[in-house]
């Protein structure tokens, strides 16, 4: 077969051409729109560095007053501190004729607790009779 003997038959558009090709994306809505969301991120962000500073300057606040509280009690407390330190040792310095016995030898006891090795000492059970001696003796100081 020479060339040129077959026909070939191509495909044409129609008379009058195709129609229009829609090619637009039509999705339907969806919620807030990336603006919306970053305004509420960013919201939601100052909001809660509003709440923590907020909150440190309150803790800082408390701890000021706490601080200042004691300082304020610390003369006071050493004072106690002393006078419980120092009150076995005074008492056993008095003479011993208005002493009762139990109160004598509760004293040693508290004595013997704080000058012997250091250690960790042993509760000492202080009866009625000690407490009544630290009376008598805050009554006969003044």
């Amino acid at each position: 077969m020479a060339a040129g003997a077959w026909k070939v038959k191509q495909d044409m558009p129609p008379p009058g051409g195709y129609g229009p090709i829609d090619y637009k994306r039509r999705l339907p809505y969806r919620g807030i729109p990336g603006y919306g969301l970053l305004a509420i991120g960013l919201g939601a962000f100052v909001f809660g560095t509003y709440v923590i500073f907020r909150w440190n300057w309150e803790r800082r606040h408390l701890a000021f007053e706490d601080m200042e509280a004691r300082i304020s009690l610390m003369p006071l407390l050493m004072a106690e501190e002393d006078q419980n330190f120092y009150l076995p040792f005074f008492l056993l310095s008095k003479p011993a004729t208005w002493i009762k016995v139990g109160a004598v030898s509760q004293l040693q006891q508290l004595q013997d607790v704080w000058t012997s090795t250091p250690r960790i000492p042993q509760p000492v059970m202080l009866t009625e009779d000690f407490w009544e001696l630290k009376s008598i003796c805050k009554s006969t100081e003044g």
